[in-house]
Order: structure tokens, then C-alpha cells, then sequence
């Protein structure tokens, strides 16, 4: 017994000296972090586009930090990211990538076989946030949207910051989408970056029509799937309709006039959504409630009184059941239940769901909309008397 515990030490013991080798230390100022992946499709191929963070040598804590970009063509991204290796300054690391960015005529061919690879990369994580650059190839919207004052992360992380107080378009993750792909009677939809003239006038001078010129990043609206192909974007209002329905509006605002004819802000400070369908007349019936501030009057005539409140509040209630009703069959005109009128159907009747589900988007095209808005007006600020009243 002994000398077979022996003899199978000194085998575990041999493996291990010629057949493993420990893991080898990269040091943090040796490493670039990937922030930013492009995915643009090339024939046959793919174009890999990756933003990396710069740190300055020694301990990391005198310099300047700084993004750089690169690019690589190759058939895979795997194979893109090892030829990367062998012309970017530091080793390159995928562990702390924030951003996944799809080109708009790629993202219409089908991104599921690009998505694949961060699926399953055990360096990758699903809370990667997707987003598509629309009329541009994503190489280009990197390139032309990172500078050295402010970098396209920081950007992008302030612009879907801002997204739920202005009510644009919220972030889709790659879990949000594998999960929209699994789920019965559901479409994926992603956000929309577009390219925007600056603001700032700080940047490097150059002509309108150099393809160089830096610009700023704005979330344009969503890009609207049928299994994992893009066919359609909302844009505008049609944005904010979706939230309402997706019941993630949590503050937005809205424009209407008074008795008087007067403009009017409303500030919409909280909102709930309610969808039942109605599956034996083939109806949705859609429940809005929120409540609302009065923001601005650009009036004389007094608004707080019940007449005057009233007025406001139809009209406020008007605005949303109008952009509602309009996005809602713009979306049934393109078959696509980004919404999840389907999903709520399966969990309904899952028998019955086996029946129409391969019909589905015929079924949901044809489905009557009943939409009912109620608010309330809850605070006026200081908005009581003009100046000049």
C-alpha cells in the first residue's frame, strides 16, 4: 500500500514538473485594458476596431492616462485580437471591456455570429453594453468620436446617464439581449449612437469634409430587430413612447398650451404602465398613470385653479396617447414586438401559444390597441404670477 502511494506521488509529481508550467504575471502598467470594441463585417471577414486605455510607466501614478485605437481584419475576432498582439504597445486584455459597438449595414446582415465570441469568451462579461452607429461603420465612429481631452467611454458613460432623465434610449447588455433571443414573443432592440456636430469649439481645426473630424456622440434612438437582424430605428418621440410602454419611463418632459393658448412645461416626475391583453377579441389594453410638475408658463393668466389644471392635464394625457398610438402601429407595420406583447400572451395561455407563435407577428400586426392615459398635477413650483401680471 505504502509503495503505491509512493509510485502515484512521484507520477503526480513528474506531470507536474514537465507538463505544466504556473501562470505567467503580466504587471498592471504592461497591460492595455479593451474599453471599446467595433465589430464591422469585411466580405467574409471581420473588422476589428478596440479603444484601449494608456498608462504611463513606472508605478502609474505620475503621467498622463490616454486612449489609444487600433484596428485588425482577420475571420474571426479571436484571430483580429492575436494579430493586435503583434503591433500594440502593451499586452491587450479583454477583462474590462464596457462597450460593444456594431456598424449599422453590419447589424442588418445579423449580428449573432459576431455576438458569439463574447458570448462565450471566458474573459468577456454579459453586462457589456451594445450599441449600434447608425449610417457609419463602427471603426469610424470610434476613431472619429475619441479625442485626448475627453475619451468615447467617458462620453458614452455620460450620455446613458443622462438617457433616463431625458427619457432616450435606455442601454441594452449583451444579457439583456441573449435573454430577448431566448424569451417567446419578444424582439431585441439596441440603442443608437449617431455622430453629432461638437459643441465645443476646442478641438483641432479641421474642414468640413475631412473624414477625420472629431465629433460629439448623441443616442439617436432604437434599432428595432427581427430575431438578430436590424430593419427599422425609432427615432424622436417614438422613443419616449417605447419607454412609456416598457414601463421605464422615470422622468421626461412635455410641452402643451393652456386654456389661453400659452405654453406650458410639464415635468412627468413618475409613471407606471399596466398592458393586459385581451386575448379572446384580439385587443391590448394599455393603462398609463403618472404624475407631473408644472415646470414653466410662458403666460399672464392664472393656471392654478381647477379649470385651468384640468385643461392641462387632457392635454398632457392627449400627448402621450397620441405618440403611443402612432409608435405603436409604426411597430406593427414592421412586425417587430420589441415591447413583449407576445411574451405576455405565453405566460398567459403557454397551450395555446403553441398554436399561433410561428404566426405570431401576423397576429400581432392585427392586434387593437386600447390606450388609456390618467395624470395628475401634483406641484406647481414657483410658477404663480408673470413678472409684468
Amino acid at each position: 500500500m505504502k509503495r503505491r502511494l509512493v509510485t502515484i506521488l512521484l507520477l503526480l509529481l513528474y506531470f507536474m514538473l514537465v507538463g505544466c508550467n504556473l501562470p505567467t504575471k503580466i504587471p498592471i502598467q504592461e497591460t492595455q485594458n479593451i474599453l471599446v470594441a467595433g465589430i464591422d463585417a469585411k466580405g467574409s471577414q471581420i473588422k476589428l476596431t478596440i479603444m484601449v486605455d494608456t498608462m504611463p510607466q513606472g508605478d502609474g501614478s505620475e503621467g498622463k492616462h490616454g486612449t489609444m485605437v487600433y484596428e485588425e481584419t482577420a475571420d474571426t475576432i479571436y484571430e483580429a485580437k492575436r494579430k493586435l498582439h503583434s503591433h500594440t504597445d502593451k499586452y491587450i486584455t479583454w477583462a474590462h471591456l464596457q462597450y460593444i459597438i456594431i456598424g449599422e449595414r453590419t447589424a442588418r446582415m445579423g449580428v449573432d455570429s459576431f455576438l458569439d465570441f463574447f458570448y462565450r469568451n471566458h474573459e468577456n462579461h454579459m453586462s457589456d453594453a451594445l450599441a449600434i452607429a447608425y449610417g457609419v461603420e463602427a471603426s469610424e465612429f470610434i476613431k472619429r468620436t475619441n479625442t485626448e481631452d475627453v475619451s468615447l467611454t467617458e462620453k458614452l458613460n455620460q450620455v446613458f446617464h443622462e438617457a433616463d432623465r431625458l427619457s432616450l434610449p435606455k442601454m441594452t447588455r449583451l444579457l439583456d439581449y441573449a435573454s430577448s433571443l431566448k424569451k417567446e414573443g419578444i424582439d431585441p432592440l439596441m440603442p443608437c449612437l449617431k455622430l453629432h456636430e461638437p459643441l465645443k469649439t476646442n478641438e483641432k481645426a479641421v474642414s468640413d469634409d475631412d473624414e477625420e473630424k472629431k465629433m460629439d456622440v448623441i443616442l439617436s434612438g432604437y434599432a428595432l430587430f427581427q430575431k438578430d437582424k436590424m430593419i427599422a430605428t425609432v427615432e424622436n418621440e417614438g422613443v419616449g413612447a417605447i419607454n412609456w410602454m416598457m414601463n421605464t419611463t422615470e422622468t421626461t418632459d412635455l410641452v402643451v398650451t393652456s386654456k389661453s393658448g400659452a405654453t406650458v412645461s410639464m415635468e412627468v416626475v413618475c409613471a407606471y404602465t399596466k398592458i393586459d391583453v385581451d386575448y379572446d377579441h384580439n385587443k391590448v389594453n394599455v393603462t398609463i398613470e403618472f404624475e407631473s410638475n408644472l415646470a414653466e408658463y410662458r403666460g399672464n393668466d392664472k393656471l392654478i385653479n381647477r379649470e385651468s389644471l384640468t385643461h392641462l392635464k387632457n392635454e398632457q394625457n392627449k400627448i402621450i396617447q397620441t405618440v403611443i398610438q402612432q409608435t405603436m402601429e409604426y411597430l406593427q407595420d414592421t412586425q417587430c414586438d420589441v415591447i413583449g406583447l407576445g411574451n405576455i400572451y405565453y405566460h398567459h395561455d403557454p397551450v395555446k401559444w403553441q398554436d399561433i407563435k410561428n404566426d405570431w407577428r401576423q397576429h400581432f400586426s392585427e392586434l387593437e390597441l386600447n390606450i388609456m392615459v390618467e395624470s395628475n398635477i401634483q406641484r406647481s413650483y414657483d410658477v404663480l404670477e408673470s413678472m409684468d401680471s
